[in-house]
């Protein structure tokens, strides 16, 4: 009997985009780090986030993972170069404001605890679409062709979950 897989997950194939991203994140966030204490950039601010949340929706958030995610998946057409670039990208980004907030407010566990609450499920949907744009698909292949879809549909219920998660959740712990 043939052995058929309903997702598109590697256990090999995940382990670089997730390292490619915490190395830059970590990266980012220390170089960061050693510009504002160099500079002597104030800390010990209060924190408001409420000032500093522009609008956003639900829905833009739904949007903005699909379109990161796509450009992520879209890597295994593009020679994984555009899977590269995102997650590159997004480690700077994420580590950039994370690190912003927590030097100059010294709360750490506040802004990691508010940013893990939504993001351990939207950051595992884009490993997920990342696993996918660094693997070589067939889409000709039958069972690719399902695997794709599904694994397709298990990224788009995490980020529904993350944005709902982001929308609803992540604010009541707002100080």
């Amino acid at each position: 009997m043939k052995k058929s897989k309903v997702f598109l997950i590697k256990k090999t194939a995940i382990l670089c985009p997730l390292s490619l991203f915490i190395f830059t994140a970590i990266t980012i966030s220390i170089a960061i780090s050693l510009f504002l204490s160099s500079y002597h950039f104030p800390q010990n601010l209060p924190v408001d986030l409420k000032s500093q949340v522009i609008e956003f929706s639900f829905f833009k958030i739904l949007v903005k993972n699909i379109f990161v995610s796509l450009l992520l998946i879209s890597g295994f057409f593009l020679y994984k170069v555009s899977t590269v670039i995102v997650l590159l990208a997004n480690a700077v980004s994420i580590s950039l404001v994370l690190t912003l907030n927590i030097y100059t407010t010294g709360e750490v566990w506040y802004f990691l605890g508010l940013i893990s609450i939504h993001g351990l499920v939207e950051l595992s949907a884009l490993m997920i679409a990342a696993n996918i744009g660094f693997q070589r698909i067939n889409l000709k292949i039958r069972a690719q062709r399902l695997a794709f879809r599904n694994t397709i549909v298990l990224i788009l219920i995490l980020f529904i979950i993350s944005a709902s998660l982001e929308m609803f959740v992540t604010p009541l712990f707002w100080r």
